[in-house]
């Protein structure tokens, strides 16, 4: 009896013991991030039949487990992947907003001096301070769209750098798995108990790994877990660790792409194959946000350029002759995938900045066909290999492709804007090549008799490759008073004998043929890209005349012109500053977004986190309770073995 009473104290302080060294080792990791409580699995040893009953024989430590709840784990992984992912892009996007919104260091105020400075020429087309005042304009207005250029490619650049250091870190965490793995299942193997602080550092491994990329696990029946990542790439199978790394994009090699290495074959990835955390949120403010407002602005830049420099074509600057370029701006950056024939060739160029959009593009060619596909939506215009070369040559979207040379399977990315911003400089280095005037005049003969008017003229980009010879004169036929002459012709200058013109006039836009041409009083007359309006009642026989301007000096017909592109719908249905402010809202408001969902999945985060410390967490004063417990449990067990020491010494006295 003594020695079962002498086991059963034995197994009693073994226990207390066991709690004692848990609960200690609770306190001790009360701090520690990912540790789990532990608790003793303490269960009776049985008991035996004496005769006379039952008598049972102690206690026993099944196991030490956690506390675990596996379903609260991945409610905080799920929520902390799309915090983080939040988190980043509303690092970036807000350093973005933070300038493009910028009163001063905006778009906005350069734009709107820079067309000041036009309106207020338009009032002293002669005055040399007030040509200087609109290239001093132009400058401040090119460099404050390099500025914000480089604003982006610096985002780009910290994008990159961040990209390549959460790789570094995505398979450092990774290596640590599978070592953490190997550890787990050589322990289970061994003993087929449970390594609990090998689980916890495992969980804070994988907890680490979610915060960059998005985890999925597979706990395996050895006790180690294969992790994936993003849409599912295996990432680490028991012991074994694929490498994630940063690649050239084939398309792009400025851009880094992802891809995966194992067995030293290196798989490249799309994007979409890395989503969740950091790095997911850093690639998806690189394709949503960075990539469209970079095109966006190298959209406005280019327009802009375009429309000014087209007006100024139109009209003749301070020395009374055609104006050229203000503004200067790089074509369409084009560029060949790795691996295209040696010789695969292709070239782009804006024709109608007004139809730009902010997409980039892909020509591929199958032998056949050429297909360029839009990249924002898919859309694809074939352009069959036979029909090359054409005159002119295709234009698609605002940009002209010439015959390329490719082979099959060859392709091309074209992205039309994305460097017009950076590259928007002034070309014009004298303000007197300004042109403030419009290029033609129009007077009526001063032997005419009636009260007919013609308004000052007009000229469009047509004009360019007018081949009429001016001056133009339209003779009214003549009429019995008081009616008024119903038609007139028009002649140009030609010498020595005048040409009748029959073709190729429009009034108010409809074609007129013949001559002569029947006269509406306020209509418009068009012909080769020169535009008036004949008024009033002229006289049989009264005559008025479009000739070249020789009086440039004092004319501001074309730089009213200029100026009121800041008002004109030149650019997807708006104008310029309405395009600018369209991309200040389109941050701001994605700003905003994102700023508001990481804060909504961080308070997730932290409700689902405290969920589970409260049941999971260490609670040191329930530690310091347990403590105490079982100190007294040890004692008891102490003093059981006592008392059976005690009756083996009566039974030695005894004999």
């Amino acid at each position: 009896m003594a020695s079962n009473i002498m086991s059963i104290g034995e197994s009693a302080l073994f226990a207390a013991q066991q709690q004692l060294a848990t609960t200690s080792h609770n306190i001790s990791n009360a701090g520690t991030p990912g540790f789990s409580r532990q608790v003793v699995q303490q269960a009776s040893a049985g008991a035996q039949d004496q005769g006379n009953g039952f008598i049972g024989q102690g206690t026993k430590v099944n196991d030490v487990t956690r506390v675990y709840d596996g379903f609260l784990t991945k409610q905080i992984l799920t929520a902390q992947t799309s915090a983080s992912a939040f988190s980043a892009y509303a690092d970036q996007i807000g350093q973005i907003d933070d300038v493009v919104a910028d009163p001063s260091a905006g778009l906005s105020p350069a734009l709107a001096s820079f067309f000041k400075s036009l309106q207020d020429l338009t009032a002293n087309p002669d005055a040399a301070a007030s040509r200087q005042a609109v290239l001093s304009g132009s400058q401040v207005l090119a460099a404050r769209f390099q500025s914000l250029a480089s604003t982006l490619n610096q985002s780009r650049d910290s994008v990159n750098a961040q990209i390549t250091s959460n790789v570094d870190a995505i398979n450092s965490f990774a290596a640590q798995i599978a070592s953490v793995n190997a550890s787990i299942t050589a322990a289970v193997g061994a003993s087929g108990d449970t390594p609990n602080d090998l689980l916890d550092q495992r969980d804070q491994l994988v907890a680490s790994l979610n915060k960059i990329v998005k985890v999925t696990t597979l706990p395996q029946d050895n006790g180690g877990v294969d992790v994936m990542i993003g849409n599912g790439q295996p990432l680490v199978l028991g012991d074994q660790v694929s490498k994630v790394v940063t690649v050239p994009s084939r398309d792009d090699p400025s851009r880094l792409g992802l891809g995966v290495q194992a067995n030293n074959i290196t798989i490249s990835l799309p994007d979409t194959a890395f989503t969740g955390g950091a790095l997911g949120g850093l690639l998806q403010y690189r394709t949503e946000t960075l990539d469209v407002v970079q095109n966006t602005l190298g959209q406005i830049a280019t327009v802009l350029a375009g429309a000014i420099n087209d007006q100024n074509k139109l009209g003749l600057d301070a020395n009374g002759v055609a104006g050229g370029n203000i503004f200067s701006v790089s074509p369409p950056k084009v560029i060949g995938r790795a691996g295209n024939s040696a010789t695969a060739a292709l070239t782009a160029s804006v024709t109608d900045p007004s139809k730009l959009t902010t997409s980039d593009y892909q020509m591929k060619f199958d032998g056949t066909n050429y297909t360029l596909t839009r990249l924002s939506d898919g859309a694809q215009t074939v352009i069959p290999a036979a029909g090359y070369p054409t005159a002119p040559p295709p234009e698609i979207d605002g940009v002209t492709y010439p015959q390329p040379t490719m082979a099959a399977g060859d392709v091309f990315t074209i992205k039309p804007t994305v460097d017009a911003a950076s590259s928007l400089t002034v070309s014009l280095t004298d303000p007197q090549g300004i042109a403030t005037a419009a290029p033609i005049a129009t007077a009526l003969n001063t032997a005419n008799t009636g009260s007919g008017t013609i308004s000052a003229g007009s000229v469009d980009k047509n004009f360019l490759s007018s081949t009429v010879t001016l001056p133009l004169t339209a003779t009214f036929s003549a009429a019995t008073p008081p009616a008024l002459p119903t038609s007139f012709v028009l002649t140009d200058g030609a010498t020595p004998t005048p040409n009748t013109i029959t073709t190729g006039v429009t009034i108010n836009g409809v074609a007129v043929t013949g001559s002569p041409i029947n006269y509406t009083p306020g209509a418009t007359v068009t012909y080769q890209g020169m535009s008036f309006v004949l008024g009033g009642a002229p006289a049989g026989g009264d005559s008025f005349t479009v000739a070249a301007n020789t009086g440039a000096t004092k004319d501001s017909r074309n730089i009213q012109l200029m100026a009121a592109l800041q008002t004109t719908n030149v650019i997807g249905g708006t104008s310029l500053q309405g395009a600018y402010s369209s991309l200040v809202s389109l941050v701001g408001n994605k700003t905003n977004e994102v700023q508001t969902l990481g804060a909504a999945e961080q308070s997730r985060v932290d409700s689902v986190t405290n969920q589970q410390q409260s049941e999971s967490g260490v609670n040191t004063d329930e530690e310091l309770a347990n403590m105490i417990k079982f100190q007294t449990a040890y004692q008891a067990g102490a003093k059981i073995i006592q008392a059976a020491s005690d009756m083996f010494n009566i039974l030695f006295t005894l004999t």
